[in-house]
């Protein structure tokens, strides 16, 4: 069995220049990129395939949720919100949306998340992390050295574990 090997790139070159189009085309043809969304796929195939997500929104029957795109009940045409100019589909909530190649109108729901970037953290001169109200850096851990726990490291009676003693 022959295992198809990556697209390369300087295969796509005109005159020491990218050909960007043809290389993508080239790309789609072994399936490494999704033939609809292009999104990269791991595993190349060697044929044109089409990414899991493309793949549920052209052949599942059933209500199907996309992150890119909208998908007509009756005709199963799909198309992204933000390249049609309907950002109003973007919004949070329900939408009632008529489709543009059979007319059918329905409704769309959008759901919006959000993740939060924070920066890294801030270091001191001597290359501690500050701490608030004169903690020492890591934390304000209490003491803890009393006796250690009869418990550790010996079976606890539950039919789980090796029982015996701790090593230190």
């Amino acid at each position: 069995m022959d295992i198809p090997k990556y697209t390369d790139m300087d295969d796509h070159k005109v005159d020491g220049k990218v050909d960007w189009s043809a290389y993508r085309k080239a790309q789609i043809e072994n399936g490494e990129i999704c033939r609809k969304c292009l999104s990269h796929m791991t595993f190349s195939r060697g044929y044109s395939r089409l990414c899991p997500a493309c793949k549920k929104l052209e052949e599942d029957d059933g209500e199907v949720w996309s992150d890119d795109y909208v998908r007509c009940p009756k005709c199963s045409t799909t198309w992204q919100p933000y390249e049609s100019e309907q950002y109003e589909l973007l919004g949070d909530g329900s939408h009632d949306v008529t489709c543009s190649n059979c007319d059918h109108d329905f409704t769309v729901s959008t759901s919006i998340s959000w993740s939060f970037n924070s920066p890294p953290r801030v270091q001191e001169e001597n290359g501690e992390e500050e701490e608030e109200d004169g903690e020492e850096p890591g934390g304000s851990l209490e003491d803890t050295s009393e006796e250690p726990d009869a418990s550790v490291g010996q079976d606890a009676g539950d039919g789980e574990g090796q029982g015996g003693e701790v090593s230190p």
